[in-house]
């Protein structure tokens, strides 16, 4: 069974469309993994940064 030049070209695009989706699917996952390690990393400085707040001065103690 031979295929006709119209189909063959047909297939052709529809693996190249697919093979384009899975890409774009591919990256759009990486794009979300990474944004939420950045966003993990953000909120975990932060909140090590509030832990370790700047301390009381030496003046302003509350055992005076």
């Amino acid at each position: 069974m031979t295929m006709s030049a119209s189909e063959e070209s047909f297939e052709r695009k529809l693996l190249i469309s697919a093979l384009s989706e899975n890409a774009l699917l591919a990256t759009i996952a990486i794009c979300f993994v990474i944004l939420h390690i950045l966003a993990a990393t953000m909120l975990t400085s932060t909140g090590q940064s509030d832990a370790g707040a700047a301390p009381e001065p030496p003046g302003l103690s509350s055992q005076d």
